[in-house]
C-alpha cells in the first residue's frame, strides 16, 4: 500500500506489525531512560561504587530490562500509542489491535489504580 505524501510523492506503507514493533521499541526506548534517571539519583559511595565497569554493567542491563518490559506490556504507554496510530490507518476490523478503552474497563478489581493526593 502507498500513502499520498503533501509533495505529490508516496511512501510505502507500514503494516500493522511494523507499527507494532516501533511503538514496543519507542516504549522500550522510554522506560530506558527512566530507569537511567532514577538510578542518576542513588548516591555512590566509594565503598560500592563499582567505576567505569559498573555504569557499563548497569546502561546493559537498563537497556535489556527496559526491552524485556516493553515487550511485556510494559507502562501501557506502547498500547495507547497503537491505538492512536491505527485510527489513521486504513485498517480492516480484523487487522487491528484491541482499543485502547478495552484496558480501562471491566471490573474495578481489575482496572489500573491511580492514586489522588487530596
Amino acid at each position: 500500500m502507498m500513502m499520498n505524501l503533501p509533495g505529490g510523492g508516496a511512501a510505502p506503507r507500514n503494516t500493522p506489525a511494523e507499527l507494532k514493533k516501533a511503538v514496543t521499541d519507542f516504549e522500550a526506548l522510554f522506560l530506558n531512560q527512566m530507569l537511567k534517571v532514577m538510578r542518576d539519583t542513588v548516591v555512590k559511595s566509594d565503598l560500592f561504587h563499582g567505576g567505569s565497569g559498573e555504569e557499563i554493567y548497569n546502561s546493559l542491563f537498563d537497556t535489556e530490562l527496559s526491552g524485556q518490559m516493553a515487550k511485556g506490556g510494559g507502562i501501557g504507554l506502547g498500547k495507547i500509542l497503537l491505538g492512536q496510530f491505527e485510527k489513521n490507518m486504513d485498517l480492516t476490523p480484523g487487522e487491528r489491535h484491541a482499543p485502547v478503552k478495552e484496558a480501562w474497563e471491566g471490573p474495578p478489581e481489575q482496572r489500573p489504580k491511580v492514586a489522588v493526593k487530596t
